[in-house]
């Protein structure tokens, strides 16, 4: 199937992004843009690309065909810094990184690294830093952990202190992969209403297509490392779209008065 030609003025765009592995090709001529402001939902089953998809944005892994333009502005011509002030991300590998290198330091201390992009050399942080800093750890509801070990909070506070911590970076355009894996239903909920309430321009790695069709605006499906179709998440997520990437099928259940879109799914009979 064609993806449906879906264009927005500003945003994050993808323009024919391939990155191959040897003879492998792990994402080709992958074509779409976030809308800015907006979120995004980049969805598809184990192995279909979107990790890597999300790589190119942060600048981890180089395409090897196509350009990602934020705004228009080819983001692998910027300068690491200029990019960094730009873009925030929140990685599968991002807790790891952050346990690593936070032993024995606080979450205020965490938190206030991402601050680093804005200033040059060992400039010392300013009030306005440690403002921000505070500032988004209340927006996570995190604010009471400031003082504690990064290390010694649990999966769901570490996950609260790296979503601050991106929000502390002061970038318009969040990457989140993967955010609610492995938390309870109240946070995954909690976590998306947050990124929504933002207002920046948001793209959201995920595997729950209901978390998608509840929070985000938009949504890119891909399928073996191709894009096969984007656009407004309630005619992107469909039954016989659903069918075609992930091979269940789906029912769809209409709430709140017929405002809100869910799916049920079922395995197919072979």
């Amino acid at each position: 199937m064609s993806a449906r030609i879906y264009r927005a003025p500003e945003g994050l765009q993808f323009d024919g992004i391939t990155v191959e592995r040897g003879r492998r090709k792990l994402v080709t001529d992958a074509d779409f843009t976030a809308p800015a402001g907006q979120v995004t939902a980049l969805v598809g089953p184990n192995g279909s690309g979107k990790s890597t998809l999300l790589k190119t944005a942060y600048r981890l892994v180089r395409p090897d065909f196509g350009t990602v333009r934020l705004d228009g502005e080819d983001l692998w011509q910027m300068p690491r810094r200029q990019a960094a002030r730009q873009i925030a991300v929140m990685a599968q590998e991002s807790q790891t990184v952050v346990d690593s290198a936070g032993m024995g330091q606080s979450v205020l201390d965490i938190v206030l690294m991402a601050r680093s992009v804005h200033h040059s050399g060992f400039s010392p942080d300013t009030d306005a830093d440690l403002s921000t800093v505070v500032n988004s750890l209340e927006t996570v509801q995190a604010g009471h952990l400031a003082d504690r070990g990064f290390t010694e909070l649990s999966g769901g506070e570490k996950q609260r202190v790296l979503l601050a911590r991106a929000l502390a970076q002061g970038a318009g355009t969040l990457l989140l992969d993967e955010p609610t894996n492995h938390l309870d239903i109240a946070f995954q909920m909690e976590l998306l209403h947050i990124v929504r309430e933002l207002g920046l321009t948001a793209i959201v790695a995920l595997h729950d297509l209901n978390l998608a069709l509840a929070y985000c605006d938009y949504a890119a499906v891909l399928s073996s490392g191709r894009l096969i179709d984007h656009g407004p998440v309630n005619q992107v997520l469909t039954e016989a779209q659903v069918r075609t990437a992930f091979g269940v099928r789906a029912s769809t259940m209409t709430l709140s008065g017929g405002q809100q879109t869910r799916l049920a799914f079922q395995r197919l009979e072979h």
